[in-house]
């Protein structure tokens, strides 16, 4: 195992890179670390901001698991993709952690909350009303996840209770809701997916799309590393 702090005094974010099974050449730490210039920009006003850098190889699949971790305030934020190459999954993770920093300080900007507690017996995702296809499609095309995700929230009541409805399923997962993630939490996780994922999304309604979203979604949401050790039997049920 590798383990390197980069910090520099004039930075704001504190970075650790812990590497398993690979060694890293000199090339690619400054690979690692160039790619965070407009994540450090985008924190740069918190008070605390540590990321926690995981990259594991697995030689038994060929692949690189790569989970980060990014600790703001009172707030961790999580993201985990695989490749068969380190760099794409990094890269990955990185951004949807900055959309993740972006939401959540529009939020802090906003004071607002998103519900906790899901409940009703919807079964799919319909919207309050319509969403705007230009809207969405512009926002994609700017890389605009703020634009995109305000464009969605039509689908936010729907894909709350179609979340909690979900989790009733897996008592292994609902326990934990409200004391280790929020039911937010996971809309975000499924408004990210579809974020990354919207240029290749099939012909169908947006809806039936975020539908098939959640499943995925939220098995990748409880791989964060507090959950791992409980959920890795339960992830292997699910298979």
């Amino acid at each position: 195992m590798t383990n390197r702090i980069f910090r520099d005094e004039l930075d704001d974010l504190k970075i650790q890179v812990k590497t398993e099974n690979y060694q890293f050449s000199a090339e690619e730490w400054d690979q690692i670390e160039n790619q965070l210039d407009s994540l450090k920009r985008l924190v740069k006003d918190f008070p605390v901001a540590e990321l926690h850098v995981q990259i594991h190889w697995h030689r038994r699949s060929q692949t690189f698991h790569v989970k980060t971790n990014l600790h703001l305030l009172k707030q961790n934020l999580f993201t985990g993709e695989r490749d068969v190459l380190w760099h794409p999954a990094y890269e990955r993770c990185i951004r949807k952690l900055m959309n993740k920093v972006k939401g959540l300080k529009e939020k802090l900007a906003k004071k607002s909350v998103y519900s906790k507690v899901a409940s009703g017996t919807l079964h799919q995702v319909i919207p309050e009303r319509e969403p705007d296809p230009e809207k969405l499609e512009q926002a994609f095309k700017d890389q605009d996840f703020l634009a995109f995700r305000q464009a969605m929230s039509v689908y936010d009541d729907a894909l709350s209770k179609r979340l909690g409805r979900w989790i009733e399923r897996y008592p292994a997962v609902s326990a934990r809701l409200g004391s280790e993630f929020t039911l937010s939490d996971l809309v975000e996780e499924v408004y990210l997916n579809a974020f990354e994922q919207f240029g290749s999304r099939p012909v169908d309604r947006i809806g039936n799309w975020l539908e098939h979203l959640i499943d995925p979604s939220v098995k990748a949401f409880i791989q964060h590393p507090e959950l791992e050790k409980e959920n890795l039997g339960y992830l292997e049920g699910l298979k």
